[in-house]
């Protein structure tokens, strides 16, 4: 065998591990208490509609303590809970002493309480509803994108954490554009902070 057909494939395999390889994927978890259905929390608007029962039908806002007041019912809860859980505690208390076998139905017009704040170097800064599987690319999307002066390396989400304190991350938003990093997934609540660049 030739000293050069020995030479070659070392070389080789010197450039392959000189190559620069990737960042690891950073592992983004979302705490466990925080629930990513579509709950109602104050502010938000429903519509409760009672099948041939105008009255007992009609639109309501969760109140800032997370309740509401039903008409027979009185104030009930409506903090925390889906849709289908609220159309089934109105259609319990209907059903226990009033309405025999009551068709309830509840539509959720506005999710107030459940908002993602995109601010700084964005074309269209302010607060945009959150929806279940949002990422920081997609919420950045629809604040019209960065600015020419936005700091693309990395971008600030701020969210509440497990025990109620303040958390900041710096996320690798340039990275993930780019494909080098798994996108970033939003919670309700939290606030992403594009900077400016110092360079113009």
């Amino acid at each position: 065998m030739s000293r050069l057909s020995l030479i070659v494939p070392l070389l080789l395999a010197l450039l392959l591990s000189a190559c620069p390889r990737s960042a690891p994927t950073p592992d983004y978890k979302v705490p466990a208490q925080v629930d990513l259905r579509e709950v109602l929390g104050p502010g938000d608007v429903f519509e409760v509609r009672v099948l041939e029962d105008e009255g007992l039908s009609g639109t309501y806002r969760v109140d800032a303590d997370g309740t509401f007041s039903y008409p027979l019912l009185g104030v009930l809860s409506a903090g925390g809970k889906t849709a289908t859980e609220l159309s089934d505690l109105i259609r319990g208390g209907l059903a226990a002493d009033y309405v025999r076998d009551p068709q309830v139905t509840v539509f959720v017009a506005e999710f107030s309480s459940r908002k993602v704040s995109v601010l700084g170097q964005v074309n269209k800064p302010g607060r945009y509803a959150f929806h279940e599987e949002m990422t920081l690319v997609q919420a950045i999307a629809e604040a019209g994108g960065t600015t020419e002066s936005a700091v693309m390396s990395s971008v600030r989400v701020t969210r509440q954490g497990e025990k109620g304190e303040k958390i900041s991350l710096d996320v690798p938003f340039k990275a993930i554009t780019q494909g080098e990093h798994r996108d970033f997934p939003l919670m309700p609540g939290d606030i992403v902070f594009v900077a400016e660049s110092a360079v113009r």
